[in-house]
């Protein structure tokens, strides 16, 4: 794929198995022609692991933000699953939002642009035919009848509908009452929002903290 593809990393990085992590994705950067971006969570990383990760990628300061995520104006009850952490998945869709503002910014113009995580070895493959219409999300990790949120990729102007899923958050909790459970929300926001198509893909992976 000789196209430019950004591929973004949202909330936190840090992982036990980086080393092993970096392997495929030296090797990935040598099949594509990739920009890395970060958004990160104040603190959510150890400061010397994210100066060594921004190191090895090449992430520099225009690619790179950090910061603490606005609390939601949300109600005292609303629908939630016993297992939702509700300030880390408003961490992530917040994050997503401002790696695509990181990209829109960049001197660069992306063909296609990917959403990755490092407990996930980098070794997807990414194929996309012209003129696509559609986002490529990996079959499973659909918890709760959601939609993965781990790994997406598609055309650019898509892939921004995918991250402004945080801009109605509040709407889909509050005035929709879909339930505030990142999968849910996130597939709420696709098929009824964004209304983006998603393609399943085959890329088997299981996450290595």
């Amino acid at each position: 794929m000789k196209s430019p593809l950004a591929v973004f990393f949202s909330g936190r990085v840090h992982t036990s198995w980086y080393d092993e992590w970096l392997l495929t994705a030296q090797d990935f950067m040598k099949r594509y022609d990739v920009t890395f971006f970060c958004a990160l969570t104040e603190g959510a990383d150890p400061p010397e692991f994210v100066a060594r990760f921004r190191r090895d990628l090449g992430i520099s300061d225009s690619q790179f933000c950090s910061g603490t995520p606005p609390v939601l104006d949300l109600p005292v009850s609303y629908a939630k699953f016993p297992e939702t952490n509700e300030q880390h998945c408003t961490n992530m869709f917040y994050n997503n939002r401002r790696a695509l503002d990181l990209i829109m910014a960049h001197e660069k113009q992306f063909a296609v642009i990917m959403k990755f995580r490092t407990e996930i070895p980098l070794d997807i493959p990414v194929e996309l035919m012209e003129e696509q219409d559609w986002i490529c999300i990996p079959r499973g990790q659909d918890h709760r009848g959601g939609i993965n949120d781990q790994v997406a990729y598609g055309p650019a102007e898509l892939m921004y509908k995918y991250c402004a899923c945080f801009d109605y958050v509040e709407e889909m909790v509050v005035h929709r009452k879909v339930v505030f459970h990142p999968e849910t929300l996130l597939r709420y926001h696709l098929e009824n929002l964004a209304m983006v198509e998603v393609e399943r893909v085959d890329f088997q992976y299981e996450l290595r903290k």
